[in-house]
């Protein structure tokens, strides 16, 4: 507080310049800035970003995320193996994919019930 008993304005305005999140042109605007999204591959390092089980979030090993090359060395081997049009979900890819699975299927079971409250309430 201030000397009039009010909120110091400039203590505030170094507080929201240094501490608010702020928004990076570059990560709306450049193609090399869409590590938000799932799947995508990290340019200098080759890793995928894959979703993270949210309730076991110390389990998480940036070490172990798979790169592109091991996707596409795996693949190699899986279509090699499968022939009839099957979709191939890598090995190393799979524990990420059941994470998204999961959230997907919760996403749907809440609107489920989003459209069932809303038929009742008719």
């Amino acid at each position: 507080m201030g000397k009039s008993g009010k909120p110091d304005m400039m203590k505030e305005s170094l507080v929201f310049t240094y501490l608010y999140p702020r928004l990076d042109a570059n990560v709306s605007t450049g193609i090399n800035h869409l590590l938000k999204s799932p799947w995508c591959v990290h340019p200098k390092t080759g890793k995928i970003c894959v979703p993270i089980d949210s309730t076991r979030p110390d389990d998480f090993k940036v070490s172990q995320v798979p790169t592109l090359t091991q996707v596409i060395n795996e693949l190699g081997g899986c279509l090699s193996m499968k022939e009839d049009g099957e979709s191939i979900t890598p090995p190393c890819i799979e524990p990420y994919m059941a994470t998204f699975r999961t959230f997907l299927k919760k996403c749907e079971d809440k609107r489920i019930k989003e459209l069932q409250k809303a038929n009742k309430s008719k």
